[in-house]
């Protein structure tokens, strides 16, 4: 009798810990009640806009409280968003009881320390923001528990060591973005395999070594942002099989060698940057063949070779090119005018030469164009000028023009005076002569003209009167004669002005005291401060 007993005692024992167990592990909305006090404890200054103070009361219930959703059919908190709260202090672990939690969002605030591995029991969670805090410590290696996670940000963030190849576990990720940390190493060929991934920013880190060849495994690919690391080697080939990216960048690393032949199978392709490499060789025909491609950007780096003349053909919807800082030569091609809705042209610094196109004035909707630092318009140039007429063809929503130290000669011709919304007019160390044409008094937007080091004489001053929004008039180092007018004083928005180096006469109006702005005053040799 005295045994049977015992086993019973020792039954009541034991299902008084099972009890008790269960009643631990077991998660209700109290537990994500207390997990919220917990976070609201864990917060180390004081809420700035007191959102938590007034509204994550016990005397109302969690589910109506500021930045919580719970779900209709469990009552349990499914999402928690309190992102760009001014929020500081430390994630608690518990956190990690929140077992019901889809998405969580806590980007743009000031928390710090290291992620809580009891997130790893967040089975449910589908999205994790966090970007733009200051957390930190070795990246993760639970992430790859979060078996339903579609979106992991942790942009602009602290965090150091190796991307964990656990990620590669979440077959479910769509976005991985870890831009702006102090990640390092290679990145895990195991991630590529991830083939529902859609978005990788992983900008601005340590990474290094080659991309991948096992990126083609990510067919959904849509955006890769690699730029700002230490890459190495060759473009893969592998590339040309993503059928689905819209934008790939790769600027800042130090990737090499000729661009691959098949990048022109990236049908779909909308902006590819590979800016600031060490790439080499020519620009492959193939890269003017892909024909959705709005921005296409290789300045700083070392092509070489012409441009083809009939680049046209494969560009019809870009919008940006940057071509600037290469070795590229040979003339501008005449069919860059019907690459129709380009609103920004990068050329300079290059070794183009020649004439600028006779059509270039068909490129109607172009915001900004950069020609410096080119050998254009040569002394046998039959144009005479230092743009064909058709300039005047440009749209009025041009804002700058630069063509600073491009050896141009001639005159500035009337139609300049058609650009009625440039702000910026640079053309300094050319050889241009001969007087502003009267039409530049329709530039009434100008806020800074730059024609220094020319030979333009026989040009009235009375221009800087017109231009009421100029703050910088650089006209030294020319031939221009007379006197500055009286009517300067109610340019009010000048800062420098430099006419030193020409032939001006010694007076000086006294209404130039009027400028009140007025910080740098350049005559003849002499430099005023003021």
């Amino acid at each position: 009798m005295e045994k049977i007993f015992y086993h019973f005692l020792q039954g009541l024992f034991l299902l008084y810990f099972v009890s008790a167990s269960l009643a631990m592990t077991t998660t209700n909305i109290t537990t994500d009640q207390d997990a919220l006090h917990a976070l609201r404890a864990h917060i180390t200054t004081q809420d700035p806009h007191q959102i938590l103070l007034k509204n994550w009361s016990v005397s109302s219930p969690v589910c109506q409280w500021v930045g919580v959703t719970c779900g209709s059919r469990h009552h349990r908190v499914t999402a928690l968003d309190l992102s760009n709260m001014s929020l500081s202090g430390i994630i608690p672990p518990r956190l990690g009881n929140m077992s019901f939690l889809v998405s969580l969002n806590m980007s743009r605030n000031n928390f710090h320390g290291e992620l809580p591995h009891e997130f790893a029991r967040l089975r449910r969670l589908r999205v994790l923001d966090l970007d733009v805090n200051n957390l930190g410590g070795e990246f993760p290696d639970w992430f790859g528990s979060l078996h339903q996670l579609r979106l992991l940000s942790l942009n602009n963030n602290s965090f150091t060591g190796f991307i964990s190849t656990s990620l590669a576990n979440v077959s479910t990720l769509e976005t991985l973005s870890l831009s702006f940390n102090y990640l390092q190493g290679n990145i895990p060929t195991e991630i590529f395999k991830i083939s529902s991934l859609e978005l990788i920013f992983l900008q601005g880190n340590k990474l290094n070594g080659q991309i991948p060849s096992s990126i083609y495994n990510c067919s959904q690919l849509q955006v890769l942002r690699l730029s700002l690391n230490h890459f190495t080697g060759f473009i893969p080939r592998g590339i040309g099989t993503l059928k689905a990216p819209e934008r790939l960048y790769l600027t800042y690393n130090k990737l090499q060698g000729a661009l691959p032949q098949e990048i022109n199978k990236l049908c779909n392709l909308e902006e590819l940057y590979l800016a600031l490499n060490n790439i080499t060789g020519f620009i492959r025909m193939q890269v003017f063949n892909l024909s959705q491609i709005r921005i296409l950007s290789l300045t700083g780096n070392q092509l070489s070779g012409n441009l083809p003349s009939r680049m046209d053909k494969g560009l019809p919807n870009v919008e940006e090119l940057y071509l600037n800082s290469n070795n590229l030569g040979g003339p501008i091609p005449d069919s860059i005018s019907n690459c129709s809705k380009l609103k920004m042209l990068e050329l300079s610094a290059n070794n183009f030469t020649g004439p600028i196109p006779h059509y270039f004035g068909d490129l109607r909707h172009l915001e900004f164009l950069d020609l410096s630092h080119n050998n254009l318009m040569m002394d046998d140039n039959p144009l005479n000028g230092f743009l064909p007429n058709s300039i005047g063809n440009l749209s009025t929503s041009l804002e700058k023009m630069y063509a600073y130290k491009c050896n141009i000669g001639g005159s500035i011709p009337d139609e300049i005076g058609n650009l009625s919304g440039l702000t910026i007019l640079s053309l300094y160390s050319n050889k241009l002569s001969g007087m502003l044409p009267i039409t530049m008094k329709n530039l009434e937007k100008l806020q800074g003209i730059d024609l220094r080091d020319n030979k333009l004489s026989k040009t009235s001053l009375d221009y800087l009167c017109v231009w009421q929004n100029l703050a910088v008039i650089y006209l030294g180092e020319n031939q221009i004669s007379g006197s500055i007018p009286e009517c300067i004083g109610n340019v009010t928005s000048l800062r420098y002005l430099y006419l030193g180096s020409n032939l001006l006469n010694s007076s000086l109006p006294t209404t130039i005291w009027n400028l009140k702005d007025l910080l740098v005053l350049m005559l003849e040799n002499w430099l005023y401060s003021l």
